[in-house]
């Protein structure tokens, strides 16, 4: 039984229609912008029209978060798709809690001027 991958693979070569002109280059020039998940939906759809070994989809994956995300996840040296997408999301999740925390404690901290 084909995967799905094959399966759309196949449906595109029988009908011809591509979302994407040249979806190695959109995958080079993507960039994450938003949060993970956004940027993992929109490379997980460009990635199934190519045929990369995972650890290529790994170092293009990496290739394009954003720096503060990035760098954590690299220290770790995943070498599974599963692997950096989790280390990313738990990333994204630990910046999205300090960030909130800090702005917490600026607001109880704020004494009024005398």
């Amino acid at each position: 039984m084909p995967c799905w991958e094959e399966y759309a693979r196949a449906l595109n070569d029988q009908f011809g229609t591509f979302l994407y002109e040249d979806p190695m280059s959109e995958l080079m020039n993507l960039k994450q912008t938003r949060t993970i998940q956004e940027y993992m939906d929109i490379f997980d759809e460009l990635l199934n029209f190519l045929k990369l070994t995972e650890a290529y989809a790994v170092s293009c994956f990496l290739g394009e978060l954003r720096e503060k995300i990035v760098l954590q996840v690299r220290m770790f040296k995943p070498k599974t798709m599963q692997e950096v997408i989790s280390l990313a999301r738990l990333q994204e999740q630990a910046l999205r809690l300090s960030s909130s925390s800090r702005n917490s404690l600026n607001i109880n901290n704020h004494k009024p001027f005398p």
